[in-house]
């Protein structure tokens, strides 16, 4: 399947059917969302911070695809609080939508540990996955810190979607909520 993407309204077309992409800012899950764009789906990027960095990277990356793509179907939750594994269990355990997320070879023993996440198969070399990136005009970060998730940890949840941004817009217009972990999870 393939979109032409050209400046002005309306962007790349998006059906009806949601994914949740869980992203950390850097490539392989930034091309994802994008490809996720692409086939037509209307994406919910999910981030467990872990730095201000990767949130700054999610935030470019809502950016550039809300210029892209219709923004009404596009939104960002940010997971704050607890583990980064703790979180996005949660999040997965609670998504009524599929959860797609890109592992690379440092981070696939965690898809593990993760419900009702699908880790799909781009059959594309690492070249074409650097050229799609460096494509969407965003600068990343490949970091994954604190994986062990306690029992009973908070997580608050920011908010933001639907409309076009730029970063400080997705930084200044993130909403707060608040959820708890359940399970216990060790690394």
């Amino acid at each position: 399947m393939g979109v032409e993407v050209k400046k002005g309204p309306g962007g790349a077309p998006m059906g009806t059917d949601s994914v949740s992409c869980l992203v950390s800012g850097g490539m392989h899950s930034s091309v994802l969302a994008w490809e996720a764009v692409l086939h037509g789906f209307r994406v919910r990027l999910v981030h467990s911070r872990s730095s201000d960095e990767g949130l700054r990277s999610v935030a470019r990356l809502y950016s550039e695809l809300s210029h892209r793509a219709d923004p009404r179907g596009l939104s960002l939750e940010v997971l704050e609080g607890g583990s980064v594994v703790g979180a996005l269990y949660k999040y997965a355990r609670r998504s009524s939508d599929p959860v797609f997320a890109a592992f690379t070879p440092t981070t696939a023993a965690a898809a593990r540990r993760l419900p009702s996440v699908l880790a799909p198969l781009f059959l594309l070399p690492e070249e074409r996955f650097q050229a799609e990136y460096e494509s969407l005009g965003i600068k990343g970060v490949d970091s994954v810190e604190r994986w062990a998730a306690k029992r009973g940890e908070e997580v608050r949840v920011r908010t933001f979607g639907g409309k076009v941004a730029d970063v400080s817009g997705v930084l200044d217009g993130l909403r707060w909520q608040t959820l708890r972990i359940q399970p216990a999870l060790t690394s």
